[in-house]
């Protein structure tokens, strides 16, 4: 990183010395030839016509511009440059596309002629120095700049890695981080975010283990009601059948009591039969495989309504996409949770339960007029069930509560084809795991 900065920062100040220098050289080459042909007429202004001898001539030399040099009839032009550190291919660059300047001659009072010529070595030398300041100034800047720019990054590096330690630290010991206080704004934010997500993921392992705690407690009133139900109901039945078929030996010779200790067999078996049914369907839906997901519906709103005394309105689509075993489950699932949330918490009186389908999407609505959701309030397990079940068929869930208005929950699904390849995923996932 700090080599990739370096290069590019040189790589800008390179670019904008090289622009300029060109940019100046460019614009010497004009400047060059105005400065001389100025020069030029100057001095042949200021000598035309004055009463010039050889000798004037000679002394007028050392005065003239330094872009001009006059010689007299038969002189010749001076070698070699009065800038001596200006190098000679900077000069060709000059003067590569300029014109060469003419000389011009003025007469002197004995006859004679006066040359004048151009002369731009001292105006490219100029250039020279500017440009050689130029490249000076812009390596001092550029040296000034790699300088803080190095010592801001490992200032920044610095924090970062003591960032980077704390949060590691924070991490092995399972705790809510706290950080440091950093100067730099970029680090104080970033840490401020891991605090943050921190303080979140503390809060919700706390709530998960809160869950954990609760479906744990849950499982076990579920095992203690099965077995007080099997004890209580089912246990008092058999030992009846018991008590019967001892009393038809003892009256076997009376058919009269035989007979009524067979209905009553017959009573307590079917006590029996009803209450293992009962038992059955709470644990799994059996009235799905026999009658389908809309009569498994219109069974559940039938009991729940009697068991509640909550009116509860079903509504379902004349024509529902085939669904697996496992789909229909799911939302068989979802609607008893979302309704023995509803009797529990709601306060409703009036239950509106609909299943739609359109295209390739299933749309399972309950919509109830109660209390509905407080703000703040943390989902228990019944919504992080349903949560969870619409996730594993690739759904959404989506709830919209009005304090005292009523509560609506929507849950989105994908048709059987994509559910399918979501459930079949997550079952690869849980081998896997």
């Amino acid at each position: 990183m700090r080599f990739r900065l370096v290069l590019i920062v040189v790589a800008v100040y390179l670019a904008v010395t090289l622009l300029s220098v060109v940019t100046i050289s460019y614009q010497a080459r004009t400047d060059v030839v105005r400065e001389v042909e100025s020069a030029l007429s100057q001095t042949a202004l200021m000598l035309d016509g004055l009463p010039l001898t050889q000798k004037r001539i000679a002394d007028l030399s050392g005065l003239a511009p330094r872009h001009v040099d006059i010689l007299p009839q038969g002189g010749r032009p001076p070698v070699g440059s009065t800038q001596a550190d200006t190098p000679a291919w900077f000069i060709d660059l000059i003067g590569f596309h300029a014109e060469p300047l003419p000389e011009r001659r003025v007469r002197t009072a004995d006859g004679s002629e006066v040359r004048l010529l151009p002369n731009s070595r001292d105006e490219i030398a100029e250039v020279w120095d500017s440009i050689v300041q130029l490249v000076a100034l812009f390596s001092i800047a550029c040296a000034v700049t790699l300088l803080v720019l190095m010592l801001a990054l490992k200032r920044a590096q610095s924090q970062l890695r003591s960032l980077v330690r704390s949060v590691e630290r924070g991490t092995k010991q399972g705790i809510g981080l706290k950080l440091a206080q950093y100067d730099e704004p970029e680090v104080k934010r970033l840490a401020d975010h891991f605090e943050r997500i921190g303080s979140e993921l503390e809060a919700e392992q706390a709530d998960n283990q809160r869950l954990t705690d609760a479906l744990m407690q849950l499982q076990e009133e579920e095992r203690a009601e099965l077995a007080r139900e099997l004890h209580d109901n089912l246990g008092q039945y058999i030992t009846g059948v018991q008590a019967t078929a001892a009393l038809i030996e003892v009256c076997c010779a009376d058919p009269q009591k035989t007979l009524e200790a067979a209905r009553r067999i017959q009573r307590d078996c079917s006590e029996i039969h009803a209450g293992f049914r009962q038992l059955i369907n709470s644990l799994h839906p059996v009235v799905l495989t026999e009658l389908g997901l809309s009569d498994a519906l219109k069974s559940l709103v039938q009991r729940w309504q009697e068991n509640t005394s909550i009116l509860c309105v079903l509504s379902v689509d004349d024509e529902l996409p085939t669904l697996s075993i496992d789909s229909a489950t799911h939302i068989y699932r979802m609607t008893q949770e979302a309704l023995t949330n509803c009797a529990r918490h709601s306060g409703a009186n009036r239950v509106t339960v609909s299943l739609n389908a359109s295209r390739k999407r299933l749309s399972l609505a309950v919509v109830d007029n109660g209390s509905g959701l407080a703000p703040g309030t943390r989902f228990g397990i019944g919504l992080r069930s349903i949560h969870q079940r619409a996730r594993a068929l690739g759904g959404a869930v989506s709830l919209e509560s009005t304090l005292d208005k009523g509560l609506s929950l929507v849950i989105d699904l994908p048709c059987d084809g994509q559910v399918q390849s979501q459930l079949q995923s997550q079952r690869q996932e849980n081998l896997s795991a």
